[in-house]
């Protein structure tokens, strides 16, 4: 459930013109930038007595670039975006809020020279 409304607010919520968005993976020949969103720590609140509406969890998002300029300025772009207080529905889901977590490291893959660094992000969902 997680991954469903986590794509459903980057596809309804975030304007990235240019930009590749895919979980998991990019596609096989995809150009960049990119983003690529991996959903874990998904966790359905524990009720004693009825069955819990919605959950919350973790997902990492990590950006890809060629220049490592491109890939702070694609963050700050998708932080602005996701980082907006209140509720904002989706087709299927409404979002609580998305809070942005921490930075990973800054990574440049030697053979393709493809710049990313990793971010996480709490969202909370019913």
């Amino acid at each position: 459930m997680l991954d469903d409304a986590f794509a459903e607010l980057l596809a309804e919520h975030v304007s990235l013109p240019g930009v590749t968005i895919a979980m998991s993976r990019l596609p096989q020949g995809s150009s960049y930038p990119g983003l690529v969103y991996v959903p874990f720590d998904d966790q359905a609140p524990q009720r004693l007595c009825a069955p819990s509406p919605g959950g919350s969890g973790r997902v990492q998002v990590v950006a890809l670039a060629q220049h490592a300029a491109d890939v702070i300025a694609l963050h700050r772009t998708l932080r602005a975006q996701l980082e907006r207080y209140g509720k904002r529905q989706t087709a299927n889901y409404t979002v609580l809020n998305c809070v942005f977590d921490r930075y990973g490291p800054p990574d440049k893959d030697d053979d393709t020279g493809v710049c990313s660094k990793p971010a996480d992000y709490l969202i909370t969902y019913r």
